[in-house]
């Protein structure tokens, strides 16, 4: 190697939940109780549609998934439509710039003003925040141009608050530049070309920029900061918006989904024995299908696991137990006569059976009672006890 060259190393994280040798992205069990994720609530991103313009700093969207994004700038925006101050409903470009097909798909437009913070947030139906699995944010037309001449690209540079992360997927311009917490159009400052146009094109000094990020955490909300990033332009810049979320099944809501979640009702029982309807699916070991570290098939199934489970109901709804609300009461008889004992007993969400005990040392030690002998009915609230003799 020459001298004046160096060597970099690049660490690619693949990740692997459940540590069985297949990718998460590839894996249909993720959690590997035998129950498909799909089954357990493991969420499909949903696409914003046609906005609701709420004001010249507000606007939302109700995705249909049970999230509703909520877009609101420090700063009014001006849709740029002539029309008055405000956001504005558009649509992206014909060409296809993005890691979704996304091509005329309805967008929220805004001539977004430097100095602006954007708040983006996921509520529900009713307003409350929720937590969304690392949403994904779409950008058509980031950039611009100067009036003066020579007339040089601009953009406006966008960071990401707080910490957060995305990363940048699939497809995007030539001059869509994006590191970990921030983006822009890489060809700000350079010269535009001549037949410079507004909306986003392959080639850097051709138009504007546009491409797709992804946070790398699940988040309620984010913030994004919109400063000038070069050259004069406009006091602004002009983009649109797709967002893309959606909420994983959390029945317990202790912050772990479902699919990865091998109790999910958090009442003891575990998934794949309340899926299968059996207590032994488990192993009775570690919650996962069968005894110890299962074998998986390439697309991450569990393979002895059938995934033909009736209980999936069960595997959502927490069950109760039975209990005693009225104890049996005492009785004093007559030599050979017979005795009814009775309790009252608030049943749980299985089938509750009876097991009726008996002690001779004072309540130390019990044993339970068999059919037969002195005892006519067992199995039941009731107890008869037939022709009592002494012990």
């Amino acid at each position: 190697m020459p001298a004046n060259c160096t060597t970099a190393t690049a660490t690619v994280i693949i990740n692997d939940v459940d540590n069985d040798g297949i990718y998460d992205s590839v894996d249909l069990d993720n959690d590997n109780d035998g129950i498909l994720d799909t089954q357990e609530g493991l969420c499909i991103p949903a696409p914003t549609g046609t906005w609701t313009l709420i004001s010249s700093t507000e606007a939302t969207q109700n995705l249909g998934n049970g999230v509703v994004v909520r877009v609101k700038s420090s700063k009014p925006v001006s849709s740029g439509s002539g029309t008055g101050n405000g956001w504005a409903n558009d649509t992206f470009n014909t060409p296809s710039f993005w890691s979704r097909a996304l091509s005329v798909k309805p967008s929220l437009l805004g001539n977004i003003g430097f100095g602006t913070e954007l708040t983006v947030s996921f509520e529900d139906a009713s307003g409350n925040a929720i937590v969304v699995k690392r949403p994904e944010i779409h950008f058509d037309r980031l950039g611009g141009r100067d009036a003066d001449t020579p007339q040089k690209q601009n953009s406006a540079l966008i960071t990401l608050q707080n910490g957060l992360t995305w990363e940048k997927l699939p497809n995007g311009t030539n001059d869509f530049f994006a590191t970990s917490d921030a983006v822009k159009d890489g060809g700000s400052g350079t010269l535009a070309a001549s037949g410079w146009v507004g909306e986003s094109t392959l080639n850097d000094a051709d138009g504007t920029a546009a491409g797709s990020l992804q946070l790398t955490s699940n988040v309620s909300s984010f913030k994004m900061n919109f400063i000038q990033d070069g050259g004069l332009g406009t006091g602004f810049d002009g983009i649109e918006m797709i967002f893309f979320a959606c909420k994983d099944l959390d029945t317990d809501n202790d912050g772990k989904p479902d699919y990865l979640d091998l109790d999910s009702d958090a009442d003891g029982c575990s998934d794949a024995n309340e899926y299968y309807n059996t207590a032994t699916a488990d192993g009775g070991d570690d919650g996962v299908y069968g005894t110890g570290t299962p074998a998986v098939n390439a697309d991450g199934t569990v393979t002895a696991a059938g995934y033909n489970g009736t209980g999936l109901t069960n595997v959502t709804t927490a069950g109760s137990l039975a209990s005693i609300t009225t104890q049996p009461s005492d009785k004093t008889i007559s030599f050979g006569a017979n005795a009814t004992f009775t309790a009252v007993v608030t049943t749980g969400s299985g089938t509750t059976s009876y097991q009726w005990q008996e002690s001779q040392d004072n309540g130390t030690n019990w044993t339970n009672i068999s059919n037969g002998g002195y005892i006519a009915v067992l199995l039941q609230l009731a107890l008869h006890l037939l022709h009592l003799q002494l012990a």
